[in-house]
């Protein structure tokens, strides 16, 4: 018996410490450390890994009053370690119209934490989009938005296709865009409790001039604060 546990432990130092001819592997290549096994941007994400973080469905209003309800926009974050282009992207659309889109080609890389907007036009209150879709629409009530990656694998789904959008409207003064909370646990996109109103009473920067004073949206910059009450939700700065 004694001889039978000499063999087993010398087998197991031999297993921790392999004899001869095993020298220093070297550096190891960074396509190993690399995020997803890859260097550099790539044209797919995983799920989560990029967020639409406000929808601005209502449209926009001029400042002498015009409201310009196919004037809207879609903001998207990418919440990942890598950057990511977004080329041939899908933007599916479902619920009262089903339409789907894809995003231009382009040699864009968007940015750990870095911001895109999509909008509809660049001629009225959004001129600074990123990525223009002349017929994009979305409906006043029952839609859903999908976004998935060049391979068509799902990463997100955000709004409700069984009612009314979770925030954001037109009350004939203003448009307000549905902004979304930065929830630490369960921020899914199709849940009401992870969005909120713009807050802020006058359109961020990036609203072009002669619209600020009715389009209260922040498109391309961190969503405006959440006062709903969620201890767990802040702002996205």
């Amino acid at each position: 018996m004694k001889r039978g546990l000499q063999t087993i432990v010398i087998g197991c130092v031999a297993l921790l410490f392999p004899l001869g001819g095993c020298g220093d592997p070297g550096e190891i290549p960074f396509s190993v450390l690399g995020y997803g096994g890859g260097e550099g941007p790539g044209s797919n994400a995983e799920r989560g890994s990029v967020l639409i973080t406000e929808v601005g469905w209502a449209g926009s209003i001029d400042d002498a009053g015009n409201h310009h309800p196919e004037d809207v926009f879609i903001e998207l974050q990418n919440k990942g370690f890598r950057p990511v282009n977004m080329s041939r992207w899908e933007i599916q659309l479902t619920g009262a119209r089903e339409r789907t889109w894809l995003i231009p080609e382009s040699d864009r890389e968007v940015f750990p934490n870095e911001y895109i907007v999509i909008a509809s036009t660049q001629t009225r209150a959004f001129p600074d989009a990123d990525f223009l879709l002349p017929d994009f629409t979305i409906p006043k009530s029952h839609w859903e938005i999908t976004i998935r990656d060049k391979d068509r694998r799902l990463i997100e789904p955000v709004g409700n296709i069984d009612g009314p959008p979770f925030a954001g409207g037109y009350d004939l003064v203003t448009v307000r865009s549905m902004e979304r909370s930065q929830i630490i646990f369960g921020n899914f996109g199709t849940l009401q409790r992870n969005w909120h109103y713009f807050t802020e009473n006058v359109g961020r920067g990036k609203i072009a001039e002669g619209f600020r004073k009715f389009t209260l949206a922040s498109p391309g910059e961190a969503n405006s604060r959440d006062y709903s009450g969620s201890s767990s939700s802040g702002n996205f700065e």
